[in-house]
């Protein structure tokens, strides 16, 4: 894994990666089921975002042909590969062949991604002073129009999933945009979306959703995180005049929202988190344990800069919290205490946490 600066991405990047999306993932031939993968991305149309290993004249195709690696992007098409090449003994597949059921399904999706979007960001992610297209009863109507489909759509399918009792990437692909509107419009527009008597499908599907561990357990965005990205976003694409009062009042909202989920997270029983989770947090915190620190006394930080810094004599006060946290996570089942940090150091420590839990990208 290699991260990036989203707003500076190396030059490296931008050759292998044409439209400069993220993320992008590398395939190492190391099978002759590779070979055959790698074959198929390369030549079968299916495959549309993918660096042309073929296209000899780039230096960077060149690279790739001669170490047998095939570079790729777009969320959609990586879960094909990994559906179609990578999970062979899967009986479950992610993609089914289209169907009338499944091509409305995806329609459906569609139409609320788009009226959501329209309804959280009415002047897009920016601070455009240029008015709406459509009114904030029309954008409110065309939400309402797009979630009751969805739910109708749900409800006579027998769900609880949009294609019948097992996911599909219909399902995955929808999953991140409903997040971010179930815990964004509380706060951005007062709309509730789980509402199980006004959306009673869409709430089973969140349900089901939460059910399947490998969501649950490792991808599943939660309040604090999507909360968090609303001032997040308002900053990084204000213009030079700075953010709009309208987005300055969201951001403000979702900041005291989150202040208060944080508190509430306060002496959490960590018994209620799956083991083997706990003990990939613990080892995240570990392998990251000196750009943990260095981020937290990061003076010229580069995103999220209103986030006040310690300062770099507050080092050893960041590691003990870290040692803490690590504690807490794996002796949760023992119901042993965690490492405590010392007196002198515990204020130092706690802030060190709250930057920790407010941070989204390094």
């Amino acid at each position: 894994e290699k991260l990036i600066n989203l707003r500076d991405k190396p030059e490296y990047y931008l050759k292998l990666v044409p439209t400069t999306l993220v993320p992008a993932i590398q395939f190492d031939v190391q099978t002759s089921r590779d070979a055959e993968m790698i074959e198929a991305l390369t030549t079968d149309p299916t495959f549309k975002n993918v660096t042309k290993i073929l296209n000899r004249r780039n230096p960077v195709a060149r690279f790739l042909l001669r170490k047998k690696r095939v570079v790729m992007w777009e969320s959609t098409q990586t879960m094909q590969v990994i559906d179609r090449f990578l999970s062979p003994q899967s009986k479950a597949r992610l993609f089914l062949p289209d169907t009338p059921t499944k091509i409305r399904a995806e329609e459906l999706v569609a139409n609320v991604s788009k009226a959501g979007f329209s309804l959280n960001y009415p002047r897009g992610f920016g601070n455009s002073t240029s008015a709406p297209s459509t009114t904030a009863e029309e954008r409110r109507s065309n939400f309402d129009a797009a979630l009751t489909a969805l739910d109708a759509h749900l409800t006579s399918s027998g769900g609880p999933f949009l294609l019948g009792s097992l996911p599909t990437v219909t399902d995955v692909s929808i999953v991140p945009t409903l997040e971010r509107l179930r815990y964004q419009l509380p706060i951005t527009q007062s709309y509730t979306v789980y509402d199980d008597s006004r959306y009673p499908g869409i709430a089973r599907w969140f349900d089901a959703m939460s059910s399947l561990e490998a969501y649950e357990g490792r991808v599943a965005g939660d309040e604090v995180s999507w909360l968090s990205t609303i001032p997040v976003f308002a900053r990084m694409f204000a213009g030079p005049e700075g953010m709009s009062k309208e987005n300055e009042e969201k951001a403000a909202r979702a900041e005291v929202r989150v202040e208060a989920l944080l508190a509430e997270l306060e002496g959490k029983d960590l018994n209620s988190v799956g083991s083997k989770y706990r003990e990939e947090a613990a080892a995240k915190v570990l392998g990251n344990r000196k750009a943990i620190i260095a981020d937290i006394s990061n003076q010229d930080a580069k995103s999220q800069k209103h986030i006040p810094r310690l300062s770099p004599a507050s080092n050893p006060a960041v590691s003990e919290m870290l040692d803490a946290a690590v504690d807490a996570l794996l002796l949760a089942d023992l119901g042993r205490p965690a490492q405590a940090v010392a007196d002198e150091n515990l204020g130092a420590a706690r802030e060190a946490a709250k930057i920790m839990a407010q941070r989204l990208c390094a």
